[in-house]
């Protein structure tokens, strides 16, 4: 897989991970942090196959916009190593409704973007300047 930092955007306004803060660091890690803001596997990356094992905290980029945006999506390149039915659970944090569990995602066995909206809980820019988000993988038996 090549490197590449400039992850596909389909929105007006895309954050990318740009810190991490390691309160939680159950997964595998390898190279440096914050691994999630490039396309540059096999030389960061993170990694678990341990259910209940989780990672964060994740920050993002802040955003000069303002206002209420329409959409907001995560988008993260993930695969499976193994057949099954495993997922990602994400949570994420705002100062006002504090951790909240907004989904899971289910990878495929070959790398691909996916998305989950989290609108319901990023309803503006503001809320979304402050998002942490941490990362839990959960077997599925």
């Amino acid at each position: 897989m090549s490197t590449t930092c400039t992850p596909p955007c389909p929105s007006e306004i895309c954050l990318y991970v740009e810190s991490f803060a390691e309160s939680q660091v159950g997964w595998e890690r390898v190279g440096n942090d914050p691994w999630l803001n490039c396309v540059d596997y096999p030389e960061r990356y993170i990694r678990s196959r341990l259910s209940g094992d989780n990672i964060g905290e994740f920050e993002f980029e802040n955003t000069a916009a303002t206002g209420h945006p329409t959409t907001v999506q995560l988008t993260g390149l993930l695969r499976y190593e193994q057949l099954g039915d495993d997922k990602i659970e994400i949570s994420m944090w705002e100062s006002i409704g504090g951790w909240e569990v907004v989904g899971e995602i289910t990878p495929g066995v070959a790398w691909q973007w996916l998305s989950l909206s989290i609108i319901s809980k990023f309803d503006t820019l503001a809320k979304i300047n402050e998002a942490k988000m941490r990362i839990r993988y959960v077997e599925v038996t």
